[in-house]
């Protein structure tokens, strides 16, 4: 990441300070942040979304070079400064003021950066309190119903918020079902909500701090594990050869929140990160505003080799081919399933990501991500030899083929075609 990147200050104001014109355009995201302990619900209400339905202010979406370019640049925008109104019901001034400033920190911690919050707290106005009493229950929130989201009831009743890019607001009410902690908003893409808000300060930090990436275009982290300690995706020696289908189907379990430490999955505020996939993804307006060169994001063409020093993987760039048909995963709940939750995950893309050890690659991280930029991390290749001489391992899935070369102390990559071997 550039160095400049990391040195971005943080902005945390009180409630009566003006909200500059908002700069980017608010478009449309969906995620539930994960409590403290346990799993999470994931709510059917919000999984309805049209397939070509843009998911965050930053979602890369087809268009002209023009309309591309345009969506580069409000994504930049928004990603310096993104004006977030921090509306509390029935939270206090100074919880408030910790939460605000909870979640700027971590959200520039965990993007390494890349995105600098200007939260501003706002109470709620009586006639926002008075919306939200009328359409939901006092003693907890039913996040399938969109009606119910305060932020919705404040957008809605208070004009000032017009200037904000973002609505979260903090409501001291829990979520009905206890599991979901936060939703943020398909239809709006501007605004999210967090429950049970003032009790547990670095939580709901996290919390607001997720649902807030959904709205800049993040899905969800999950992990592949292996069902069996002699299941692995490991390197055994030159030619080794791994059938992914027969791996995501019958030799691991996906988990939706599974990676850990990661902002969009386990979480935890202590050692809380981004994956690579997710970080790399948040660059890609670079590409289009500073030129491919500048993507980290290096996309394989059929049949050729990508290549990447340690150099370049140190510097966040990674490696994507386009899968010609989904993976479908099935999610570690779904035998429990009973209220409509996500039982399968059909994934678009696989990714690898290098390890650098001691200014070589010494393996990689093989990852699966989907339209809505939810990951799934498969699991890691790792081996004393891949650092010396030159080794190859190949991936299949269906009708297609991988091989991934290590050499030099460098990473290539190739989709191989009919007639290669």
């Amino acid at each position: 990441m550039p160095e400049a990147a990391r040195t971005l200050p943080l902005s945390v104001r009180l409630a009566g300070a003006a909200l500059a014109t908002a700069g980017a355009a608010s478009l449309a995201s969906c995620g539930f942040a994960p409590q403290p302990h346990g799993p999470v619900d994931v709510n059917p209400g919000y999984l309805g979304a049209p397939a070509n339905t843009p998911h965050g202010v930053c979602e890369r979406v087809p268009g002209t070079d023009q309309e591309e370019h345009d969506n580069a640049a409000r994504c930049a925008t928004a990603m310096k400064g993104a004006k977030v109104a921090l509306v509390t019901f029935g939270v206090s001034a100074p919880e408030a003021q910790k939460l605000a400033a909870g979640t700027a920190e971590l959200v520039h911690r965990v993007t390494e950066g890349l995105i600098t919050l200007d939260v501003t707290v706002v109470p709620a106005s009586p006639e926002a309190v008075q919306a939200l009493a009328a359409a939901a229950s006092p003693d907890c929130v039913d996040t399938q119903q969109v009606a119910h989201m305060a932020s919705a009831a404040a957008d809605q009743t208070m004009p000032q918020l017009a200037a904000a890019d973002f609505v979260l607001a903090a409501n001291s009410a829990p979520s009905c079902s206890r599991k979901i902690a936060g939703v943020a908003d398909y239809n709006s893409g501007r605004r999210a909500d967090i429950y049970g808000a003032g009790s547990n300060p670095p939580v709901d930090a996290e919390n607001a701090a997720h649902e807030l990436l959904h709205d800049f275009g993040l899905g969800h982290a999950g992990l592949q594990t292996p069902d069996s300690n002699n299941v692995r995706l490991r390197y055994t020696g030159k030619g080794t050869s791994v059938d992914l289908r027969t791996y995501l189907t019958q030799q691991s379990t996906f988990a939706e929140y599974g990676m850990p430490g990661d902002i969009m999955g386990g979480g935890g505020t202590t050692f809380a990160h981004s994956d690579p996939l997710d970080l790399a993804f948040l660059e890609w307006p670079q590409g289009v505003l500073g030129g491919p060169a500048a993507d980290p994001i290096k996309r394989l063409q059929h049949g050729e080799w990508t290549t990447l020093s340690a150099q370049d993987a140190g510097a966040g760039d990674l490696i994507t081919g386009r899968l010609q048909e989904s993976a479908f995963i099935k999610d570690d709940d779904a035998a429990q399933a009973t209220d409509g939750n996500v039982t399968a995950h059909a994934f678009t893309d696989l990714s690898v990501v290098p390890n650098v050890f001691r200014g070589h690659i010494s393996g990689a991280e093989l990852y699966l991500s989907d339209a809505d930029h939810a990951v799934d991390l498969v699991g890691r290749i790792v081996d004393d030899n891949l650092r010396t001489g030159t080794d190859d391992m190949f991936f299949v899935y269906g009708s297609q083929r991988w091989e991934m070369r290590f050499s030099d102390g460098g990473l290539s990559l190739r989709e191989l075609t009919a007639t290669q071997p």
